[in-house]
């Protein structure tokens, strides 16, 4: 199977005398630097690579994950783990580890019965050159022969267990170089190979057999391997896509499966799924799809490849963290019956086209990504208004009325068989509506095919945590705009005994006027003049005097006292929480008290049906065909409900 960038290469020289009882283990080598034949992503073509076996860099664990033919999607696939790495010359040798399972050991018994003698690398370049033809390069105290692709770095990221080596559709590769004289009597069964003595003996004949260009036989052969394996593929492919089998194609396609085989494959799975009507039962299962789980686990592996930390990825997310979007884009292609074996610049256009219907996976694999991650910048920003405010709901951008619900009267006498009194509120409230936020971002041609999903990864966390700064402001710009409520007064204001003025009610932040504060929300009566017995339960200060909040709020001595031993502090027990934010302006706004909001209502922040964070979603480019381009939004109000629940005192 053509795994996108990641590259296989077959060897079939292994040791089974090498096995070990004790551990289920045999040894392995893994690969070697015969030159084969790969796929070139940039250029579309087939070129010769040689990869350089001391260049091999393995994994923090050492350790990568032996599989079943390269199929990497889902845990039932690992047959165990290959460790125990060396480099022996130009080979890479490793030793495998079989997991007690069943299906891994049936592979070991296979190898030990030399029935199953192929392994496959999967590896991703780090640091290739391309010798043109014609040149040479020297390195590593060699030369190496244009046109060659030498990789001199590489990533070693799994190894697995193939049925059949040397595939060239999934760029198996084989190390016996005999396979390339196996090619050539292919074409021509007559040919015995160059420099035997059976040759030899031949040039004595007069009719002898007519001569053979061994390169072009090879190239010949290995074109007509490619035709007929692409034929195979697109073939399985089709039948799978027909019949609703999509979840047994991968298997189908890596292990080498003829169409005919797979036909009877195709038909078995039909099978499992009916069921005879004497005994089918009305059963409704809600579950998720093949293809909503690929998108959920291919959207995590992009943003796990982008440096964004998941508590918990989707099943699947490891075996994508890997892959670049164009790569995501080949492997959507080859999952909906196409090529999957396209060039770079075709990857870019599947990219540009995925808004349209063919293309919808690959529009949905990136929205789920820029989703989560939106939410991991939101979710790490501050959000202090969550403590003095309380939330809302809000179904429509109408403006809503808020009912004052402290206008509730007090308790009425109720004589002996006399009706209750009734009372009617409402009349009196605050209006508060939502405003709709929100702007467009694109990822850039340039940043597409730089695979630069840093760039992605980022943008999508700023927008995040940009929305929850949003939230953030509204809220503190309630409590410094100092508006006027519904009564015409300013929240802030003499009338309505929440602002600290005259003598000695002013200055910084201290014992004396925190105090002052303090009374004044205590001394809060409703509007027939009943005490509301409301305390502050949130310090709210600038940057500039934190230090001073934490030392009145929790120091045990008062620090007005020079923290003289016996001096009590009064704030010391009395759960006053407090709050810095660069929101408050030491100077201009001077510092607030805010009441719990389950006590008496403060500010509301209101949300359209209750959704904080923004939504984002992939749109048209208008034109611009070599970026994606998405929008965000989100709807959100703030307003102060009720004044006697916060105090502020200004500096002087």
């Amino acid at each position: 199977m053509q795994t996108p960038k990641l590259t296989t290469r077959s060897n079939v020289n292994f040791n089974p005398k090498s096995y070990r009882e004790e551990d289920d283990s045999v040894e392995f080598v893994l690969t070697t630097e015969y030159p084969a034949d790969i796929f070139d992503w940039s250029t579309g073509k087939i070129i010769k690579e040689t990869m350089v076996a001391k260049g091999i860099t393995l994994p923090q664990d050492n350790q990568v994950p032996l599989l079943n033919s390269h199929n990497r999607f889902g845990i039932e696939n690992i047959l165990g783990s290959v460790r125990d790495f060396k480099v022996e010359g130009d080979k890479v040798v490793g030793r495998l580890y079989f997991s007690k399972k069943k299906e891994a050991q049936e592979a070991l018994q296979m190898i030990k019965e030399g029935h199953l003698n192929s392994g496959s690398v999967g590896y991703l370049q780090r640091e290739s050159v391309w010798i043109k033809k014609g040149e040479k390069l020297d390195y590593d105290n060699r030369t190496f022969e244009g046109p060659l692709l030498l990789t001199k770095k590489w990533d070693l990221q799994e190894y697995s267990l193939v049925a059949i080596p040397a595939d060239p559709f999934a760029k198996a590769r084989n190390s016996n170089e005999t396979d390339s004289l196996s090619a050539v009597k292919n074409i021509n069964p007559n040919f015995k190979g160059e420099n035997t003595m059976e040759n030899e003996k031949e040039t004595k004949v007069e009719e002898q057999q007519p001569t053979v260009n061994v390169k072009e036989a090879v190239e010949q052969a290995s074109e007509k391997a490619r035709a007929d394996e692409q034929a195979r593929v697109r073939a399985i492919i089709a039948l799978c896509n027909k019949h609703n089998c999509k979840d047994i194609v991968d298997t189908l396609i890596s292990t080498g499966a003829s169409v005919e085989a797979a036909q009877g494959a195709v038909l078995d799975e039909l099978a499992k799924r009916s069921t005879p009507l004497a005994n089918a039962k009305p059963v409704i299962t809600m579950g998720e799809t093949d293809r909503e789980k690929f998108v959920k686990a291919a959207a995590d592996g992009l943003l796990l490849r982008a440096g964004v930390e998941l508590e918990k990825p989707e099943a699947g997310a490891e075996n994508f963290r890997r892959f670049s979007i164009k790569e995501v884009a080949r492997e959507i292609a080859r999952r909906n019956g196409e090529n999957g074996m396209m060039t770079d610049k075709d990857a870019l256009m599947l990219v540009s086209r995925a808004g349209t219907q063919t293309y919808s996976d690959f529009n949905y694999v990136l929205d789920t990504a820029m989703q989560k991650s939106v939410m991991k910048g939101y979710r790490q920003a501050p959000d202090t208004w969550r403590q003095f405010c309380s939330k809302g709901s809000l179904p429509n951008l109408e403006p809503a009325k808020r009912v004052d619900i402290n206008d509730l009267p007090d308790f009425d006498e109720n004589p002996e068989g006399a009706q209750l009194d009734r009372k009617i509120i409402g009349d009196k409230g605050e209006q508060i509506q939502l405003v709709t936020y929100g702007n467009t971002v694109s990822l850039s041609r340039r940043a597409i095919l730089a695979d630069d999903l840093g760039i992605f990864g980022r943008i999508a966390r700023k927008i995040g945590y940009r929305a929850a700064q949003k939230i953030e402001a509204l809220a503190y710009s309630v409590l410094t705009a100092n508006a006027n409520m519904s009564d015409d007064v300013a929240l802030f204001h003499a009338d309505h005994h929440n602002l600290a003025a005259g003598a000695g009610n002013v200055g910084a932040l201290s014992k004396a006027t925190l105090g002052n504060g303090y009374v004044l929300m205590q001394k809060q009566t409703d509007a027939n003049g009943s005490k509301l017995n409301i305390t502050p339960k949130y310090l709210l200060v600038s940057p500039d005097e934190a230090i001073e909040a934490e030392i009145l709020t929790a120091s045990t001595i008062d620090p007005s006292s020079n923290f003289t031993a016996g001096n009590t502090n009064f704030f010391k027990n009395r759960n006053l929480v407090a709050i810095s934010s660069p929101y408050i302006n030491v100077s201009s706004n001077g510092f607030y008290l805010i009441a719990d909001p389950a006590a008496c209502d403060t500010i509301e922040v209101a949300f359209l049906d209750g959704k904080e964070s923004p939504t984002i979603e992939m749109v048209d480019n208008d034109g611009d065909i070599l970026a994606r381009k998405w929008r965000y939004w989100f709807d959100v109000g703030a307003k102060a409900l009720d004044f006697r629940g916060m105090v502020r005192v200004p500096h002087s």
